[in-house]
């Protein structure tokens, strides 16, 4: 598949990942555990796109990322537009070296980006309202519902690998070729 088409494809998934996202509730039953799909498609086109296309799907992640959680409380804004595109650039960066050392793209890095990007993601956003609202503290419960999150997105990436490898792979060509006489 060509590399636009390949992006394209994979901006609509995301698009529809992120207005999915906003309308599924917390998981009720894993104590109010936010689903964080998204991380999943950005880490498999990070992987699967050339370097400069791997860095803009990265600047449109955090581009409509940054916009969809934007909050201005008073005067202030509590999450910098910037932040979260230089947070899915530089993951796009880091996958797209890790891809070009194991040449190419393989389920494992694919499972291991995504549970990593959504765990650092979900602490760094943290982190960042914890300081701009000025009540900095810690409890187990911050980083248990983290990383419940990034399990989940653990879980899930190889199946949203297969079921891309099962769409997106060329169709077979059934020939038979015989041998031309001498």
């Amino acid at each position: 598949m060509k590399p636009l088409t390949l992006f394209l494809f994979l901006l609509v998934v995301l698009l529809l990942t992120m207005s999915l996202e906003a309308l599924v509730p917390s998981l009720a039953f894993l104590g109010q555990v936010h689903l964080v799909f998204f991380t999943i498609i950005f880490c498999f086109a990070a992987l699967a796109l050339p370097f400069f296309g791997s860095l803009f799907f990265g600047f449109i992640t955090g581009l409509i990322e940054g916009l969809l959680v934007l909050e201005i409380h008073g005067q202030h804004v509590e999450i910098r537009l910037g932040w979260f595109i230089i947070f899915f650039m530089l993951w796009a960066f880091m996958l797209q070296l890790v891809s070009d050392i194991t040449d190419g793209v393989r389920w494992e890095l694919h499972s291991l980006g995504a549970g990593l990007c959504t765990a650092t993601f979900l602490l760094g956003e943290f982190f960042l309202l914890s300081f701009s609202r000025g009540n900095f503290f810690i409890t187990g419960e911050v980083f248990l519902l983290s990383f419940l999150s990034a399990g989940i997105s653990l879980i899930l990436a190889p199946l949203f690998y297969g079921c891309v490898q099962f769409w997106l792979s060329p169709p077979k060509q059934n020939s038979t070729t015989y041998l031309t006489p001498l």
